[in-house]
């Protein structure tokens, strides 16, 4: 079942939406990259705890262990992750699967626990995401007039795990092809990524075009690689919302713990 769906029209600022629209339309680039989460894909108003929690009460009814039990081993596994990541390869990114693995086995579950662990991960972020139907449809004029259009995202997930959020959430998959950070080894964040895309699609990257929702991110550290790049900020009242839904969830987060 999906939880609260999101209104389209008001997730993204207007103004910005109807600049990019112009842009990508205006052909000036031979490749289109995009963010997958957030532009793409647009995100409820619930949060990261919120989706691990759900997922993990979902999987520990068929990996027979406690749900808050598995819920506590998921953040501890994710933020070990992340401090090893750091002291040891700043520039990459964590894969879920390494996650999901470290928690089963913590919690002495055989090791194919780790994929149904994930999958229940992804089938609960699917019930969390809309499709960013009016860009999609833009999306899809230009790929049938020839445009190649790609997918950068920085994420745990692989590129197989967003193609099964595409399929589910939009019914199809509307690029190209995916580039992963977990997979790539590189974070746009970092800016590492954006070098190692435009090598990859063996185009220079002053003929890439990227769009996303994240300023350092999409387009402060594109811009620095030497791609194009546009911003699509979520609008002033969807940041109110994921603000509201943090401090809650860490409010409940609190609770839960005293």
């Amino acid at each position: 079942m999906r939880h609260g769906r999101v209104s389209r029209a008001k997730h993204h600022d207007r103004t910005a939406f109807d600049q990019v629209v112009e842009r990508i339309r205006s052909g000036e680039h031979s490749v289109l990259s995009l963010d997958v989460f957030d532009t793409l894909l647009l995100r409820d108003g619930s949060t990261e705890t919120q989706r691990f929690r759900e997922a993990s009460h979902l999987a520990s009814e068929q990996l027979g262990v406690s749900g808050d039990a598995l819920t506590r081993m998921r953040w501890i596994s994710h933020d070990n992750a992340y401090r090893a990541l750091h002291l040891g390869a700043p520039n990459s990114d964590v894969k879920l699967r390494q996650i999901t693995a470290t928690c089963v086995a913590a919690l002495g579950l055989p090791a194919d626990a780790a994929d149904v662990f994930a999958d229940y991960e992804v089938a609960t972020d699917e019930d969390h995401l809309s499709a960013n139907d009016e860009l999609l449809e833009v999306v899809a004029q230009l790929r049938d007039a020839g445009t190649r259009v790609i997918a950068t995202s920085d994420t745990y997930y692989s590129a197989q795990d967003i193609r099964t959020l595409f399929d589910a959430v939009v019914g199809y998959v509307p690029v190209d092809r995916i580039y992963a950070s977990s997979e790539m080894s590189a974070t746009k964040h970092r800016g590492h990524l954006f070098p190692a895309v435009a090598a990859a699609e063996a185009t220079p990257g002053s003929d890439i075009l990227h769009v996303g929702d994240s300023w350092h991110s999409d387009v402060e550290m594109a811009t620095r690689a030497g791609w194009q790049a546009m911003h699509l900020p979520m609008s002033a009242r969807t940041a109110r919302a994921r603000n509201l839904g943090r401090i809650r969830s860490a409010r409940q987060t609190w609770i839960r713990r005293r």
